[in-house]
């Protein structure tokens, strides 16, 4: 994505998989932060 021109951010919690089951809460609450900051508002949003 970077290559791309893309934004990323990638977080890792330790002892959780890809479910992110242990830290749902938290990684809703950044997924929500990321859109708000980067997709909301851009054209065709």
């Amino acid at each position: 994505m970077p290559d791309a021109g893309g934004i990323v951010e990638y977080y890792k919690y330790r002892g959780d998989n890809h479910n992110i089951s242990n830290k749902f809460g938290d990684a809703m609450f950044r997924s929500l932060q990321f859109f708000e900051r980067y997709v909301k508002g851009l054209p065709g949003n």
